[in-house]
């Protein structure tokens, strides 16, 4: 899985724009910290003690932002994504694959995420209704829009722009997923669910 992994990361980058990855001569590297530990140990490690979690998603949290600095064209690789939900998904990837380490539960989410990436810098926008806030980028609800107008749930021109048909059309999504609180905002857990739906 290591050497697969490291060929999808690989693929990855070169697909993203060429850079030089850091390997020895075998294409062998240190992994150091939590990634070294099995995704058995995470999920015991997480049951045992909850704060555990913590330390787990510090690491990944610093795997990805050594994705954002050397794959060229990425300025986030998980926009708008919190570390909560990325936590999530690599549990549910441990869930499955309990014999893999840590790095390469973080490596397939990567590789997943890599064709949504955010490529540049753009200045965040907190939308609202009543109670709920998200803040995203301008470009992760234009995609947002896209997705829901591919559901069949928006209607209106894509533009990145959050008015009542935006709003209606994520409360009109979040309705058909079952178990997704509808908020009417593009949080977290909608945004992942519609990049990857």
């Amino acid at each position: 899985m290591r050497a697969a992994l490291a060929l999808a990361l690989a693929s990855m980058v070169a697909t993203a724009a060429p850079v030089a990855l850091a390997a020895d001569r075998d294409g062998n590297f240190k992994i150091r910290g939590l990634g070294n530990r099995t995704c058995a140990q995470l999920l015991e490690d997480r049951a045992e003690d909850p704060a555990r979690g913590v330390a787990y998603a510090a690491w990944m949290n610093g795997y990805f932002t050594a994705v954002n600095q050397y794959v060229k064209n990425t300025y986030d690789l998980t926009p708008d994504l919190d570390a909560e939900l990325l936590g999530r998904l690599v549990v549910r990837f441990c869930t499955g694959y309990p014999e893999e380490t840590v790095w390469a539960a973080v490596g397939v989410i990567s590789r997943d995420f890599a064709p949504v990436r955010q490529a540049r810098k753009a200045d965040p926008i907190t939308l609202t209704n009543g109670e709920h806030t998200a803040t995203v980028q301008k470009e992760t609800l234009r995609r947002v829009q896209i997705q829901l107008k591919r559901h069949g749930h928006y209607t209106s021109t894509v533009d990145g722009v959050y008015g009542p048909g935006t709003r209606a059309a994520i409360e009109a999504y979040q309705s058909s997923k079952d178990g997704m609180e509808v908020t009417g905002v593009p949080d977290p857990t909608t945004v992942a669910a519609l990049l990857f739906d």
